[in-house]
């Protein structure tokens, strides 16, 4: 309390956490990804348990393991937000009252899209790497005299996401090189760095073998040409992957735009070389990454964007003489930065007051509002974007595409990807014979069909719903309109919600 400015950091402090606890409580709506890894962790009964679960998934376990902590502890669906909103709050105290920045730019990297909805109302995986990276930093200085101590953090990030795991593992091969020429080093020097180094091997060799048979994960042919080709991409266009695309602007002058931010990245770590050579060579592992494995979105570019900010904090923390680059230059370049940020971040909050994210919470109101339909079972299509209702609705759903009840779909090859309407008409039936409970379809507004004409329709993950006139006829004749939530969205989580009453 007795350095300077603590009254203002604690008011920025208090004013952030208050934002993001009123967003996500008020305003957000949550999305199916978000859902699906509280529904995994629910179901685990055990660790191994949780990591065959995870199979397909693509995430390595460790906000499972945290979503899993804190369910046996409260029993409820809400330690979803909250896992988030803890995990952003002690990333922001670590920058708030840690960070060698000025007070302006603390501020203002707490008003950005990253830490201010990203990585703290959207309660996914990612604002573990923010959290991690920030610790990291802390005990910097202290890697030489405490290194299991400052590389405790370094140990749990490739646990956090796949990205995280790229990053570490460049980190990890930079920290190996320093202690190699450090005097007086000893065996027991390379002891933690090893069990980091372990701790990545484990995390990509596990997402390798684990995601064989997924639709999600559908990586091109990798061999050296393909490699070559991405890192040439990368030389040339170093922003493509890695800065997100500007939709008002013409693709000439965006490729400028994205390029000039990773000079500007660059630029702030230019006195020191070796900062400068690791995110490089992160910057260009991630462009790879996106163009041979799994395309980067905006969450994955969030990553990468408080790498680089870790990066100019360890900067700051070193010995550095005082000239005018460091002085005014330096600054400068991150106050716009940080700037570019937070009207990215405000067009994001607008967002989420403007638009609905799901209808998820409107059809559970609809369900709510019809006492019949307390035990009804569910059945979506396009069935991926059933993943979100049990957030907020306990009935049981039904998979037609897996042949299985459950509460998130497997994006496995097993999964059937064609669909008739027929098909679907029977199955309800089907259920409804064999529980003797109601059956409620939410057909997605992908899905749009005039009556006396037969058609389809092709969604995400290579699916289809295909129908006939006599087909459509049925599912008519056989179900009753109940509600329809086609309001504008963001995702692709609005619904029709039809009742089947039989012939």
């Amino acid at each position: 309390m007795k350095r300077p400015n603590t009254v203002i950091l604690l008011i920025a402090y208090f004013a952030y956490c208050a934002f993001i606890c009123f967003m996500e409580i008020r305003h957000h709506i949550f999305w199916r990804d978000e859902v699906r890894a509280l529904s995994i962790a629910k179901q685990a009964e055990s660790l191994p348990d949780l990591l065959s679960l995870l199979r397909n998934e693509g995430h390595p376990p460790l906000w499972y393991l945290i979503l899993k902590s804190l369910y046996l502890i409260f029993h409820a669906s809400w330690v979803l937000p909250l896992a988030s909103i803890l995990i952003a709050m002690v990333a922001a105290f670590l920058w708030l009252f840690f960070a060698p920045f000025s007070i302006l730019e603390r501020i203002l990297f707490l008003a950005g899209v990253f830490p201010l909805f990203e990585f703290s109302v959207m309660a996914r995986n990612y604002g573990i790497s923010m959290l991690l990276m920030f610790l990291f930093c802390t005990q910097f200085k202290e890697r030489l005299t405490h290194p299991y101590r400052a590389y405790l953090p370094l140990f749990f990030l490739p646990f956090a996401n796949a990205h995280s795991a790229l990053l570490t593992g460049i980190v990890i091969a930079a920290l190996l090189t320093e202690l190699l020429f450090k005097k007086g080093k000893r065996i027991a020097d390379f002891i933690p760095l090893a069990l980091v180094l372990g701790a990545v091997g484990w995390v990509i060799w596990t997402l390798h073998t684990n995601t064989t048979s997924s639709l999600v994960y559908s990586p091109g042919v990798l061999n050296l040409d393909s490699v070559i080709h991405a890192v040439t991409l990368f030389v040339q266009n170093p922003g493509h992957a890695l800065i997100p695309t500007f939709g008002h602007l013409d693709a000439t002058y965006n490729w400028l735009f994205r390029s000039l931010i990773m000079l500007a990245f660059g630029l702030l770590l230019i006195r020191r070389p070796v900062l400068l050579l690791i995110y490089l060579a992160t910057a260009c592992a991630f462009s790879c990454f996106s163009d041979l494995i799994y395309p980067l979105q905006f969450r994955h570019q969030g990553v990468f964007y408080i790498f680089w900010l870790s990066c100019v904090w360890v900067d700051h923390s070193l010995p550095a003489s005082k000239t005018a680059w460091s002085r005014y230059a330096v600054p400068a370049i991150i106050v716009l930065l940080l700037v570019w940020q937070s009207s990215i971040a405000l067009s994001t909050v607008m967002n989420q007051f403007e638009i609905e994210q799901s209808s998820a919470n409107l059809v559970a109101d609809l369900v709510h509002s019809h006492p019949e339909l307390k035990d009804a079972v569910i059945i979506g299509e396009p069935d991926f974007v059933m993943d979100t209702i049990p957030y907020y609705l306990d009935n049981r759903i039904y998979f037609p595409r897996g042949n299985r009840y459950g509460n998130w779909i497997l994006f496995t090859r097993e999964w059937r990807s064609a669909m008739t309407l027929e098909e679907l008409s029977d199955t309800a039936r089907l259920i409804h014979q064999q529980t003797n409970q109601p059956v409620v379809f939410l057909i997605g507004t992908q899905i749009r069909w005039s009556l006396g004409s037969s058609s389809g329709s092709r969604f995400s993950y290579n699916q289809s719903l295909t129908w006939t006139v006599a087909g459509l006829d049925r599912f008519v004749h056989e179900t009753r309109l109940i509600g329809s939530f086609l309001t504008p969205t963001s995702g692709d989580e609005s619904y029709d919600v039809y009742e089947w009453v039989g012939k």
